[in-house]
């Protein structure tokens, strides 16, 4: 039993710190995305860049950015309510 406690700490100290790391670089993105839309809210290709960003960080578990990548989709859809890539992402 003591094993399977050892092993499973030592995995979880492998893998924790690889999901940081891979989650870094799309924090990055969405910090440069979300400036770049500071300067032009209405920009549809910065929305739908920001807007799946989002979405695959909900998708690793991240819970808050279901709701932002939601968002970011409606306004998409709003500018651009013909455009099927934010209508088959929201």
């Amino acid at each position: 039993m003591i094993n399977c406690i050892f092993s499973l700490l030592v995995l979880l100290s492998v893998i924790m710190p690889a999901q940081l790391a891979a989650a870094e670089p799309e924090n990055k993105e969405i910090t440069a995305l979300e400036k770049q839309l500071s300067a032009d809210p209405d920009n549809c290709s910065l929305l739908l860049k920001l807007g799946r960003a989002y979405h695959d960080l909900a998708a690793a578990g991240s819970d808050d950015m279901l709701e932002k990548a939601e968002n970011i989709f409606e306004k998409l859809i709003k500018l651009q309510p013909k455009n099927g890539e934010a209508l088959c992402w929201y």
